[in-house]
């Protein structure tokens, strides 16, 4: 029974709708029937987005400083990826104060298979963005590295920045590989680097040639270009290694007093 009453409603319905479409034909004529419906229609949606919740969009944005330090990491990782060569220097200007805890990303993406940087803010409720990112059409083919901590291969625990000075600065044996490679490398401040829960220091010695204040990259094979970690040292100088990278005052001697080249343009 109320199949056969919703049915006989629908078919009112529908009869009146027909009904009334044929007055508007014969007093307004096809086109101002149209344009009446349509603004018929036009109220109804209006009224019906009145009563549905405001999407609001939350958005993150970096100092400028920032995103230029970003580029330029883009644009370092991105060309010296294609150069052959490694065992080698790169320069890049110092990164900038980190402000409105920004922070950079550097990780491999296994799915696409290639590194990506991604630039990172908060925005009005803390909840973290990207608001720069690689170009999904550049491809990085390397791998995030640090010269510091310690890894295992072959079953044989090895500490990255003692085979790094014992190559380098030492000079007695050749022991590798020289960086370990988490699988994400995160820079939270100008001095600053996370690798899963522990907390590195950047080279902070004030490097600086003609076009500024630099800081070195290292790149120890074809696919890893590394960040130098580096600790406090010695107050009266030297010049050491450990689990937390190399001793600040080994980075300004690099080149050239221990002979580690710069990278060259093929």
């Amino acid at each position: 029974m109320k199949k056969k009453a919703i049915s006989k409603k629908l078919t009112s319905i529908a009869l009146m709708t027909i009904a009334v479409l044929v007055l508007l034909f014969i007093f307004f004529g096809p086109e101002q029937t149209f344009s009446k419906i349509q603004a018929i229609t036009s109220g109804i949606s209006k009224v019906i987005r009145i009563g549905q919740p405001e999407v609001k969009q939350f958005n993150a944005t970096a100092p400028r400083e920032l995103e230029a330090a970003f580029d330029e990491l883009d644009r370092i990782f991105n060309k010296w990826a294609k150069q052959p060569g490694s065992y080698c220097l790169i320069k890049y200007s110092e990164l900038p104060k980190f402000e409105n805890d920004c922070k950079i990303v550097i990780k491999r993406e296994y799915d696409y298979d290639k590194m990506v940087i991604e630039l990172r803010c908060p925005d009005e409720f803390g909840a973290y963005r990207v608001v720069k990112r690689t170009s999904n059409e550049t491809k990085i083919d390397l791998y995030p590295c640090i010269i510091g901590g310690k890894d295992e291969i072959k079953n044989a625990e090895y500490i990255a920045a003692d085979n790094f000075y014992n190559n380098w600065i030492d000079k007695k044996s050749e022991r590798y590989p020289e960086f370990t490679g988490p699988g994400e490398i995160i820079i939270t401040g100008r001095y600053d680097l996370e690798v899963g829960r522990k907390s590195y220091d950047l080279e902070d010695e004030g490097l600086s040639d003609d076009s500024g204040e630099i800081s070195y990259l290292y790149k120890a094979t074809s696919a890893n270009i590394c960040f130098f970690v580096t600790f406090d040292g010695d107050p009266f100088g030297g010049c050491n290694s450990g689990e937390a990278g190399l001793d600040d005052d080994c980075i300004e001697d690099l080149n050239p007093k221990y002979n580690v080249p710069f990278c060259e343009e093929s």
